[in-house]
């Protein structure tokens, strides 16, 4: 198997998962909001059992307990703009690095014809052939 033709069929394959992920987003997108909902809600009544808890107690707040549970219910809250932003600097990550395979790739190629035009100049190829 050729490197070009591998490199035609996972660029053929990304375009398609691509094309996947625009399709199935908008159709999953009331799932996605009724787990956002849920999410929200489980993170509500966690933070607010503890606090209760605390004044039920007499007890000062302690805040640096219920900052992670809060972190998780922004993070739900903002799920399709975190998701979005992941997949802005992946796809940057990943247009980034296929430019740099193409051009490393034209080198080897560059290098591979001279190396093959010094071999049939020499003697020895000549001699052989």
């Amino acid at each position: 198997m050729d490197l070009s033709s591998l490199n035609l069929s996972a660029a053929e394959f990304q375009k398609t998962l691509e094309t996947l992920y625009d399709q199935q987003m908008p159709l999953v997108a009331q799932f996605v909001n009724l787990g956002r909902a849920v999410g929200g809600i489980a993170c509500l009544l966690y933070i607010s059992g503890k606090v209760y808890g605390h004044q039920a107690r007499a007890e000062a707040i302690d805040l640096f307990p219920l900052l992670r549970p809060f972190a998780i219910g922004l993070c739900i809250l903002l799920f399709p703009q975190l998701c979005g932003a992941m997949r802005g600097l992946t796809l940057a990550v990943s247009h980034t690095t296929d430019s740099m395979q193409r051009d490393q790739q034209t080198k080897i190629n560059a290098l591979y014809r001279d190396k093959q035009d010094a071999l049939e100049r020499s003697a020895t190829y000549r001699d052989f052939a």
